[in-house]
């Protein structure tokens, strides 16, 4: 594998948020560094990258909301696609050639997407920026590459998607929508929800936010009337800053994050392990020689039968916030705006020390307790503002962002203690068919029996499963560097505080 060194002309550009902005998403100028010119090549053993889909139509309608939305609800727009060809073109430039993956393997690559069109969508974007046409197999018509992605229904995607599956997490939330910071911020909002109730034609409350920022903000962002023109920007900058509050209340630094986010470290944890001390390869085919086909999938106690260079896990804001929480880092939360990235990075050098490193929509992510290490003390393959960890202080400092038994603290059903079966009716979940096969007679005849298995969502977003419901942010659309209307309240109550409440997915 040949790594390069980057200089400001070598990357074109692409530090400072150029291609961003001409996809209509959010620019990060100034707010990141530069690869490090004298740095040795060849350290970059893996990449790592959690993305929230692009720009995306609203899930939720008011009642008194003459807005259209023709492609449906919840649905990736075409401005969506762009920001993430261009997030892909990002990472290809700098990646491909320190990875040696100018071209599509299935050997080096694995993508996967949560089981929502728009987070498939959006991988499906990204990776045609990654491998542009031009790249694919030369009997395919222009050279397109066609990627695979990988998914899994929601009530078994305990990977991306904890939130939705663990009745520990929902308790929590639960119980702080009665804590005394939020009844308080509750109060603080009181006016605006009333105010926007009779506008929408429906409740508005602090711990269902999402119903009235939802739309609104996606009308905002596309040009389109604020509830027929009686919603003004200082309300809607309230409505924001407001949902943003909730956001990193909800996923917070404490057990809410961990129970959300803990596999995501988990796993990571798992893979940067398994690069330092590989498994054994997989067996040969015994008939014809093959290397065995590779087992790509990755979560919680799932390590993969091969390593690959680059993983792309394609989510929503509600995972890349979760993720956050579960770190131990200093981000103070909030939305992540759309096409966000959790980037990291495993440098293994000559002499077999491992380091991480991690950027937040291509700003450095700086972990707590002083691990990080100076770029000058260690040549690698990444920027010279990087927060460099060498890998055990990594692990030393994860190792309280997950839960060992992550069913067990979730209070989830599992094989050694299952729940009484739900009542009769439609379930949240669906249904999986498993067919028996029953072998009877001496002449080995073979009878086939199926039944149907029903099991109904844990999570009190089950009856929304699918939807991300925070998903548009101010930071993306408002004001590329910083929050539109953070710093004060027009419409909240007189001590100038906004509120916000923790919503059924966030």
């Amino acid at each position: 594998m040949t790594g390069v060194a980057w200089s400001d002309e070598e990357v074109g550009g692409w530090w400072d948020g150029g291609l961003a902005d001409e996809a209509g998403g959010p620019h990060w100028g100034g707010r990141v560094g530069k690869r490090a010119a004298g740095a040795r090549p060849g350290t970059l053993q893996a990449v790592v990258v959690f993305t929230r889909h692009g720009d995306r139509t609203p899930v939720h309608a008011l009642p008194e909301d003459d807005n259209e939305w023709p492609q449906g609800r919840g649905q990736l727009t075409g401005r969506g696609m762009a920001q993430h060809v261009a997030l892909g073109q990002r990472l290809r430039a700098n990646y491909s050639a320190l990875l040696a993956m100018e071209t599509y393997s299935v050997f080096d690559v694995y993508a996967r997407a949560t089981a929502v069109d728009r987070t498939i969508q959006s991988a499906q974007a990204l990776l045609a920026g990654l491998f542009p046409a031009g790249t694919g197999p030369a009997d395919s018509p222009e050279r397109v590459q066609y990627v695979p992605i990988h998914s899994r229904p929601v009530v078994y995607d305990t990977l991306l998607r904890g939130y939705n599956n663990c009745p520990e997490f929902d308790a929590l939330e639960k119980a702080r929508q009665s804590s005394p910071e939020f009844v308080a911020k509750a109060a603080d909002v009181a006016t605006l929800a009333e105010t926007l109730a009779e506008l929408a034609g429906e409740e508005v409350t602090l711990g269902k936010w999402y119903l009235i920022y939802d739309p609104l903000f996606c009308a905002w962002s596309h040009g389109k009337p604020l509830l027929n023109g009686k919603v003004t920007l200082p309300m809607l900058d309230d409505i924001i800053a407001t949902a943003d509050w909730v956001t990193a209340h909800t996923f917070s630094h404490d057990k809410a994050g961990k129970l959300a986010g803990g596999n995501m470290v988990a796993t990571l944890r798992d893979l940067f392990q398994a690069y330092v001390a590989p498994p054994p390869p997989p067996p040969a085919a015994a008939s014809e020689g093959f290397t065995a086909s590779p087992s790509p999938s990755i979560g919680p106690g799932e390590l993969p039968a091969d390593l690959r260079k680059f993983y792309l896990l394609s989510a929503h804001d509600t995972t890349l916030a979760s993720l956050l929480a579960a770190l131990p880092v200093t981000e103070a939360g909030g939305i992540p705006p759309y096409a966000s990235s959790v980037v990291f990075e495993l440098h293994i050098t000559d002499t077999g020390a491992a380091y991480v490193s991690a950027f937040y929509n291509d700003a450095p992510l700086v972990f707590s307790g002083g691990i990080c290490v100076s770029a000058a003390s260690v040549a690698l393959d990444t920027r010279s503002d990087a927060c460099i960890v060498p890998l055990d202080a990594f692990l030393d400092a994860t190792r309280d962002s997950f839960y060992d038994d992550w069913d067990a603290a979730c209070g989830r059903e599992t094989a050694s203690s299952p729940s009484p079966a739900p009542a009769a009716g439609p379930t949240d979940a669906g249904t999986v068919a498993i067919i028996l096969l029953l072998v009877c007679g001496v002449i080995g005849c073979v009878a086939g029996g199926g039944y149907w298995y029903h099991r109904r969502g844990s999570s009190r977003y089950h009856h929304m499963l699918g939807d991300d419901l925070f998903t548009p942010d101010a930071l993306a659309v408002l004001e590329p560097g910083g929050r539109r209307g953070a710093g004060s309240c027009s419409s909240c109550s007189s001590d100038g505080h906004n509120s916000f409440a923790p919503g059924d997915e966030l």
